[in-house]
């Protein structure tokens, strides 16, 4: 039951008769997954041992079950009995779970460790080996275009619509180039990361749950110092930013730029980079909806129909000598089954939880934080939070544990740190190339009233979500989508990789 995909009880006897019949089968069949064959092996243990109990019982015990009706037991009720009283492998406490720590003198200063690393690391100015020279058939027009508004000091509001290996992100760079007055944004970590940018909601003080509010007293006057040589703002990724989000940068800007606050988006240009093809916005609308809703999102919609001018790249840069077809001629690849633990002692790390239902509340209510992570060394796992955008830190980072910090022997329910050596991080690190992760909290208002969650910001990630790859360029994927229930799911996958023969189907197991 734990090892096939199964809707009705009876789909798991296939052509046999009973279960029994249907689970021998399957052991024999040569597909059966690591963590099972332990299964069975303590399974034959228990029932060795249970069976030389059962031989010492008395008599009597035997005569008075004998005199009651016994109650019809299903199959698969059985084997959810035998397989209930097998302990977790590997859970061990007697572990030395405060052993990690003594090899990192520093471990004290772990919670800190991000933070005084973006204070004292100077932001690099911005470098690239782009340029306009380069530059072809749409792209160039875009640039020209760009530049005479640039040099004319008037405002503009453009489309630049692309496919998928069309050039977009050499273009933003090329119009970086253009000068300090030029900010890049998008609305993930990940795509902002990607572009060497900022997010919406980090730059332009966007709320990420909750009410949008307006600034005010100091916050405001810093966030217009921060914005005030700002002509053009760029944005990347715009199928997946909702109309609400388009009327909160409106309303933004308008605050960013007060001499200005009656023109839209405070008379500064923006430039709408993306592709409509791919993913949508998960909680929102598309900025091109007309459906009535909030006046946020009403907003959002004014300001997008003063987008008037758009140009689309055609030319592929990327997807050369590549057919989607040659995706459905390849042998799709099989998964093993292999346990995310490698042996390895496993931490059951759980959250902590404050205020009324806090425990129950929803993982997004809770910033993306799990209520219980299982992690061990060499595990792949996924950051849920930004951290530190500039340097990789993001939510959707990829990464391996190679140490878990406690401080006590005994382990409480939270470590001290997790160690983690992230693919594409370009910040500091402590001695062994790794960085601190510690927990975080979050929180949120519910009926109840004031929740928090005090949780590590990471999560089991052997695969990753499709949405979480949108932006990426990978070297090799292996896809498999299951059930499209988004337009472009399967589009986003597929353009990951750089050349169409780089992807590969996940075989159904």
């Amino acid at each position: 039951m734990k090892c096939k995909p199964f809707r009705d009880i009876n789909e798991l006897k296939s052509t046999y008769d009973t279960l029994t019949e249907a689970y021998a089968e399957f052991l024999q069949s040569g597909n059966v997954p690591r963590s099972l064959e332990q299964d069975i092996f303590r399974l034959q243990q228990h029932r060795s041992s249970s069976a030389t109990v059962l031989d010492k019982e008395d008599s009597s015990q035997d005569e008075q079950q004998q005199n009651q009706q016994p109650r019809a037991q299903e199959e698969w009720m059985f084997i959810c009995q035998r397989t209930s009283e097998l302990e977790p492998v590997n859970t061990t406490e007697e572990h030395d779970w405060a052993e990690a720590a003594r090899s990192y003198s520093d471990i004290d200063n772990a919670p800190h460790f991000i933070a005084q690393g973006r204070q004292n690391t100077t932001p690099t100015p911005f470098t690239t080996s782009a340029t306009p020279d380069n530059l072809h058939g749409r792209q160039l027009d875009v640039y020209t275009t760009v530049k005479q508004h640039f040099e004319s000091n008037c405002q503009e509001q453009l489309h630049i619509n692309g496919t998928a290996g069309t050039g977009k992100s050499y273009l933003i760079n090329c119009l970086r180039l253009l000068g300090g007055s030029v900010r890049v944004a998008a609305p993930t970590g990940v795509a902002s990361f990607i572009i060497e940018g900022r997010t919406l909601h980090s730059l332009l003080h966007l709320p990420v749950r909750g009410d949008f509010k307006e600034m005010e007293g100091s916050n405001l006057q810093k966030m217009q110092d921060e914005m005030s040589s700002t002509k053009y703002l760029i944005i990347d990724e715009m199928s997946i930013m909702g109309r609400k989000t388009l009327g909160m940068i409106d309303r933004r800007l308008r605050q960013a730029f007060p001499g200005k606050s009656q023109v839209v988006f405070g008379g500064c240009s923006i430039l709408l980079f993306g592709d409509f093809g791919q993913l949508p916005p998960a909680i929102d609308l598309p900025i091109y909806s007309t459906v009535t809703r909030s006046d946020l999102s009403d907003q959002g919609y004014k300001a997008h129909s003063q987008f008037e001018t758009a140009f689309t790249l055609t030319q592929e840069w990327r997807y050369y000598n590549g057919r989607l077809d040659h995706l459905m001629e390849q042998t799709p690849i099989r998964v093993q089954d292999q346990s995310p633990y490698c042996g390895h002692p496993i931490a059951t790390i759980k959250a902590v939880p404050t205020g009324a239902n806090a425990a129950k509340a929803p993982t997004d209510d809770a910033g993306g934080l799990e209520p219980v992570v299982m992690l061990a060394r060499s595990a792949v796992v996924m950051l849920t939070s930004n951290l530190w955008v500039e340097v990789g830190l993001v939510n959707g980072a990829m990464g391996t544990v190679e140490d878990i910090c406690y401080k006590e022997t005994t382990r409480p329910h939270l470590p001290v740190a997790v160690m983690v050596r992230f693919d594409r991080y370009t910040g500091p690190t402590v001695h062994d190339g790794t960085v601190t992760i510690t927990p975080v909290r979050r929180n949120w208002s519910s009926s109840g009233g004031r929740c928090s969650c005090l949780q590590l910001p990471l999560k089991l990630a052997l695969a990753v979500m499709i949405l979480k790859s949108q932006g990426l360029t990978l070297d090799k994927v292996v896809i498999g989508v299951g059930k499209e229930f988004s337009c472009g799911l399967t589009f986003v996958a597929c353009s990951r990789a750089p050349r169409v023969v780089g992807c590969r189907g996940l075989a159904k197991q």
